[in-house]
């Protein structure tokens, strides 16, 4: 699979859709650790790049703190694609920290594979959601545009320019696909221009809309929306929202990136803050064994702790409860997650192992059912 069907594989693949406009950084990787194949705007940010696509060029060499950790991740992970929470060295951590990340190990259906990894934590300064939407798209060679909820267009890549010929879904009777497909996640409808295909990306208040846009193409049998296809006099140029622009502050240098011909295949760099210098830098926090107690409290104290002086998010603090035996910390901490639609809460609330004990909670589940997710059958 190559640079250009990835950057839409990022916004069509649900798996990485959900991270699309997250303003928490992201990332899939390949195997090896060489080369980031796909990014969410936040995450190609870290890395000092305009957008994943241009992100995408990058070869990172064998000295690389972030190649040596993903190509670690890629023999640990579990091949099913179940999401652990590990705690990682770089990948916009300060200098001697930790960040914690969801990692899953992803199988697509030409064979290819990737190590997704999504960070619990922000990094650098905040972007707002449109400029997100708007990188999105920039550098993607295919015809795609950008959208809001509410279906203003906000960005197009420079394909998608000269297909455009409406600013604002509703003007073309384009409301009801764009309302199925923020429900349903995906709308396809025939326009005057081809062929336009919605998709749905981010969740909760990070939610936006892409279109896909194939000129010239049939209309397909289960095409559910029809729109005039009345010609417009001149191409309307997507809706700018005003962006307050700041200067990103520039990596550590710990967090800069190995280029290809940096050091030798040969050479391992022995990280300063290890241990030893066999010892991964990678510290896994998920497990299929329940935690010691002792090991399980100074967890929690810890993430207590920290709380008191940073945001941690509290998809992460209601299984460290429940692990100490504090189920009602646990489901004010997961209602919580609800409320502050944690995009962590929607990944490891049904299937990361540290919630079993909370999924036989019956107000942890009535808690569940109210995220709705498509596939979900949960019985209160």
């Amino acid at each position: 699979m190559n640079n250009a069907e990835f950057q839409l594989r990022g916004v069509s693949d649900q798996r990485l859709a959900v991270h699309a406009t997250s303003a928490l950084p992201a990332w899939l990787w390949s195997i090896d650790g060489t080369r980031i194949l796909w990014a969410n705007p936040v995450g190609a940010r870290l890395f000092n790049a305009a957008h994943g696509a241009a992100l995408a060029k990058k070869i990172f060499g064998p000295a690389d703190l972030h190649r040596r950790q993903v190509t670690r991740l890629a023999v640990r992970l579990p091949s099913n694609g179940a999401i652990r929470l590990e705690r990682l060295r770089g990948f916009g951590a300060a200098r001697g920290a930790l960040v914690t990340s969801g990692c899953a190990r992803l199988d697509f259906a030409d064979g290819g594979h990737g190590i997704l990894i999504a960070s619990a934590e922000a990094a650098g300064r905040a972007m707002p959601l449109v400029e997100r939407l708007q990188r999105l798209v920039e550098g993607i060679d295919a015809p795609i545009a950008a959208l809001t909820r509410d279906g203003i267009f906000v960005g197009a890549s420079h394909a998608a320019q000269s297909l455009l010929c409406f600013r604002i879904l509703a003007e073309v009777g384009l409301d009801d696909a764009c309302s199925e497909a923020l429900k349903q996640s995906r709308a396809e409808t025939p326009v005057g221009i081809g062929h336009l295909i919605l998709q749905r990306v981010g969740t909760g208040a990070d939610v936006g809309l892409v279109a896909l846009i194939a000129p010239g193409a049939p209309q397909v049998a289960h095409t559910r929306h029809a729109a005039p296809a009345s010609p417009q006099a001149a191409l309307a140029e997507p809706v700018r929202q005003p962006i307050v622009p700041a200067a990103d502050p520039p990596l550590c240098n710990h967090e800069q990136s190995a280029m290809s011909g940096e050091a030798p295949a040969e050479f391992a760099l022995i990280d300063e803050f290890a241990e030893s210098p066999t010892e991964a830098a990678v510290e896994p926090m998920g497990s299929d064994q329940p935690p010691e107690p002792d090991s399980a409290r100074a967890v929690y104290r810890e993430l207590e702790a920290r709380s008191a002086r940073e945001y941690i998010q509290p998809s992460m603090l209601a299984p460290a409860a429940a692990a100490v035996g504090e189920m009602d910390r646990a489901i004010a901490f997961a209602q919580q997650a609800l409320d502050d639609k944690d995009p962590l809460f929607v990944m490891l609330a049904r299937t990361w192992p540290d919630y079993a004990g909370l999924r036989k909670e019956p107000r942890f589940l009535k808690i569940v059912s109210h995220l709705a997710l498509p596939g979900w059958s949960i019985t209160l």
